[in-house]
């Protein structure tokens, strides 16, 4: 972190969940490294009333909290009709806002090739390609370890997760499935993927073991099966979900869903000779260019 008194500061407006979070603070961390300079979080979007809570003080990232004054003198205004009038002036003029960097995902999750090229105070957007932040993933992965002591339930399933050839299994039903609008974006992965998957990762690690994580654990019970050992861990609330997402991350290999909450920790996960499956399509509302969502070597499936 930059300590100068003078140091340029970029914020980093974060929403969403865990994974969102961690996107959003990777993608303005590389942008704030890049330009030397300091890193702060607008917290903003956190207010009461909110589904989502802030979490990354569930982990070891070091950034400081921007203050409402600091994050209005980055908008250029304390006052939302200023702010939109600033926005609209600069989209009139066909110009990029040297203040404020919004990311466009109207037509892909691939990255903005001009991203580094200037360093604006404030950053919005939720960053899904790994080119923002793929060269600087070794210190991820330091602060993207949990600061808070495990349950002990969980530290039981820690030390069977790293005593066999372990795989994560993530099943992201929740508002995926309950939400007509979320589901039409990003789709439902049915049985038949995931059913494929077991069978392929039980061709690649035939000593492997299954470790399930869900939002909706019925239905991964009632559908999933394998002649590999399933284990259906189940002993955190969505309020301890960092805990879940460290088992993730310390298992050997990984089948995601389409969510950043199992793409991180395949991510993050160092293990040699790491087999990650993931779904072929990303979002299924629109015919995103989607190639930068993950490392080549994932298998799309």
């Amino acid at each position: 972190m930059i300590n100068s008194a003078d140091a340029k500061t970029v914020i980093a407006s974060l929403r969403g969940g865990l994974a969102n979070q961690m996107g959003i603070y990777a993608a303005a961390s590389a942008l704030a490294e890049r330009h030397r300079a300091q890193l702060k979080l607008d917290l903003s979007y956190f207010v009461s009333g909110r589904r989502r809570n802030y979490e990354l003080d569930k982990l070891q990232v070091p950034a400081e909290i921007a203050t409402k004054r600091e994050v209005n003198k980055a908008l250029g205004s304390r006052f939302k009709f200023f702010q939109k009038r600033r926005r609209a002036y600069y989209e009139s003029q066909g110009l990029a806002d040297p203040q404020v960097y919004r990311e466009n995902l109207s037509a892909s999750l691939n990255h903005d090739p001009k991203y580094f090229e200037r360093c604006p105070a404030i950053l919005f957007g939720d960053f899904p390609s790994i080119w923002y932040y793929e060269g600087i993933l070794p210190r991820l992965r330091t602060e993207f370890e949990i600061a808070k002591p495990l349950s002990p339930e969980t530290a039981q399933w820690l030390a069977r997760i790293q005593q066999t050839s372990s795989i994560s299994l993530h099943v992201r039903r929740g508002d995926y499935a309950t939400n007509a609008k979320t589901t039409q974006l990003h789709g439902l992965l049915g049985v038949e993927y995931y059913q494929a998957a077991i069978d392929l990762m039980e061709s690649l690690v035939p000593e492997g073991e299954f470790f399930i994580f869900s939002d909706d654990m019925p239905w991964a019970r009632q559908s999933l099966r394998s002649n590999r050992p399933l284990h259906h861990v189940a002993c955190n609330s969505i309020d301890a979900g960092y805990q879940d997402f460290h088992l993730m991350k310390n298992c050997r290999h990984h089948i995601i869903a389409n969510s950043g909450f199992s793409r991180w920790p395949a991510l993050l996960n160092e293990s040699p000779g790491k087999r990650v499956i993931m779904p072929k399509r990303w979002v299924v509302a629109h015919h995103y260019d989607e190639a930068d969502i993950a490392p080549p070597e994932w298998i799309r499936l």
